[in-house]
């Protein structure tokens, strides 16, 4: 049984309302489009579960910020990590109105290739606890947390505080490396990628598809010839 594992953004120091970007290797994740803020009670719907500090979107509203130019403004705020992850809860909050469209996704590889389930919830300014069914987010090696409504003029900016997750296997059907050969294994998760087998498969080595992906026999063959599907 794995153990949760509590980010509160407080063990960064930060001066009274100031902010700093989150750079890759924090808390064992990469992030994008993600800073922590000191909350001053300038923004009040940014509120502070733990400590001082939460996480926040860098760039909702649209404008392209110096020191954040990992993404495109209006992009998602993202972490992500090799090893597979539970993400359980964690405590959001609206920066400048109620009713905050936010859209979380899991993914089961880094890229953001392959979905495995997205939540959507309504946020209002304070802190809210929200729970997230490992059934429908478990597995992940990537979320991505959106409330980019397609409007520039308007400020989808959240704040994250408490996020809580937890080390897990790889979601069911997830492929453990996409389109490559891993101990033996060569996996393909689109047709795109069974077209590269000939190239990675080798004598004895077997066949592995994502969820809902099927191979015709005689492509079967071809690609594997002494192998296994």
């Amino acid at each position: 049984m794995f153990n949760n594992t509590v980010i509160t953004f407080d063990d960064i120091v930060l001066g009274s309302g100031q902010e700093a970007r989150i750079g890759d290797g924090y808390a064992g994740f990469n992030w994008s489009q993600t800073a922590i803020l000191s909350v001053d009670g300038t923004l009040p719907g940014y509120t502070a579960t733990s400590g001082s500090n939460i996480a926040f979107i860098a760039e909702a509203g649209g404008t392209e910020i110096a020191g954040y130019e990992d993404a495109a403004a209006g992009s998602a705020l993202v972490f992500s990590r090799e090893a597979p992850f539970d993400l359980l809860s964690a405590d959001l909050s609206a920066a400048f109105r109620n009713g905050l469209n936010i859209s979380v996704t899991a993914f089961a590889d880094e890229a953001g290739t392959i979905p495995l389930g997205t939540v959507n919830l309504s946020v209002d300014q304070g802190a809210e606890t929200f729970s997230f069914d490992p059934a429908l987010l478990g597995g992940a090696r990537r979320v991505e947390i959106n409330a980019n409504d397609g409007d520039g003029s308007t400020l989808d900016y959240f704040g994250i505080d408490n996020l809580t997750f937890r080390d897990a296997a790889p979601a069911s059907g997830a492929p453990t490396n996409v389109g490559t050969r891993d101990a033996g294994r060569v996996i393909f998760a689109s047709d795109e990628s069974i077209a590269a087998g000939p190239e990675l498969l080798g004598p004895g080595a077997s066949l592995e598809l994502a969820v809902g992906l099927s191979v015709p026999a005689s492509t079967a063959t071809e690609l594997l010839g002494t192998g296994s599907l």
